[in-house]
């Protein structure tokens, strides 16, 4: 929802939506209006910090739910399904190979690329940043690829595979010279896209 405020506000909190209807009602806000969206703000313990891709730590910004003061981070803001009124994960496909873990360098703790980080990955998101479908909120999908294709891990190079094109065929028919299977999990992860950092000449 989003809250119009009147120019007679002047910082009040509104802790719950009592205290809403109660600003309505003497003049400090406007009728609320709906939208079709939801911010991504997971509640955290106070002491939680969230590390940017610039080595920053960022602290939790504070809000009031039911009556309480909560401790946040607000990635970005997800879109319902506008048929259902529900929320819709996007789809996170983690490459691997038969019996192997995923092929990220966080993961496995190993420089795949050899630019100093452990960042890099062979993830690849169905929706990333520049779609209207993004949102941080991911279901993953394990997907096992055929074991000579070349990955990040033997490329050492961040470009090869990163577009669901490269997994699929027309109609969303996995590519067997790539896929051997994909497994959906019934879990729901934050995973927001961040830009990465620029790298001073």
């Amino acid at each position: 929802m989003l809250v119009p405020v009147t120019d007679r506000y002047a910082g009040e909190l509104l802790p719950s939506f009592s205290a809403v209807d109660e600003a309505q009602r003497v003049g400090l806000v406007e009728t609320p209006i709906p939208i079709n969206a939801a911010i991504n703000c997971p509640v955290v313990l106070p002491e939680a910090r969230l590390e940017e891709v610039d080595g920053s730590q960022r602290t939790p910004s504070i809000a009031f739910y039911k009556g309480f003061i909560v401790h946040y981070f607000d990635f970005d803001t997800v879109t319902f399904n506008a048929a259902g009124g529900q929320l819709v994960p996007a789809r996170v496909y983690e490459l691997r190979r038969s019996g192997g873990e995923p092929i990220s360098e966080a993961v496995r703790g190993v420089d795949f690329t050899g630019d100093g980080d452990l960042w890099d990955t062979n993830d690849i998101f169905a929706a990333p940043r520049s779609k209207s479908a993004y949102n941080g909120l991911v279901t993953p999908i394990d997907t096992i690829v055929v074991g000579e294709l070349e990955t990040l891990d033997r490329a050492r190079d961040s470009s090869v595979l990163t577009s669901v094109t490269d997994l699929f065929l027309e109609g969303q028919t996995p590519d067997p010279e790539v896929v051997v299977a994909l497994y959906p999990r019934d879990l729901v992860l934050n995973r927001p896209i961040a830009a990465s950092p620029t790298t001073e000449p």
